[in-house]
């Protein structure tokens, strides 16, 4: 009897990244949507003379971990269907969604507003709690519904 190294005999031993590449294509658009969009929706309407709109920025973290949630819920459901690795993969997919979204919203403010480029790493520290909406997105996107834990034949 062949068991995986978890010990459970019905987990698959691999990855498939062509689930972690469309999770993470999901991911960076919600991440892009949800947190860089709002950002740039607050400071387009804040004066420049007001300064920083704090509870702009506190709604677009929230937005990105939301985004980095989501997309991870997403790939690790996607996983569960495909009998594939549902956890590993919705934690790599939101993540790695996390980090193009920043490279390329990124790219686009160096190129655009002309910000000093070693400014995008402070977009980084959010990743400490980006983990944190990975793995809960995944957890529950890889859960099985209640329905269909129960064995046939019992309502």
């Amino acid at each position: 009897m062949r068991f995986s190294p978890s010990g459970h005999p019905d987990e698959p031993l691999h990855i498939d990244p062509r689930n972690v590449a469309v999770g993470a294509a999901v991911s960076s658009l919600l991440v892009a949507l949800l947190g860089f969009g709002t950002m740039a929706v607050f400071q387009a309407r804040t004066p420049r003379e007001d300064g920083v709109n704090i509870g702009g920025a506190l709604l677009a973290t929230l937005g990105c971990l939301l985004g980095v949630g989501v997309g991870a819920a997403f790939t690790a459901r996607r996983a569960r269907r495909r009998a594939s690795r549902p956890l590993p993969e919705g934690i790599c997919a939101g993540l790695l969604g996390y980090l193009l979204a920043v490279l390329g919203v990124g790219w686009l403010l160096v190129v655009v507003h002309d910000i000093p480029p070693l400014e995008l790493l402070n977009l980084l520290p959010l990743l400490v709690p980006g983990i944190a909406a990975a793995s809960a997105g995944a957890a529950i996107g890889g859960r099985r519904g209640r329905l269909a834990s129960r064995p046939p034949g019992r309502p």
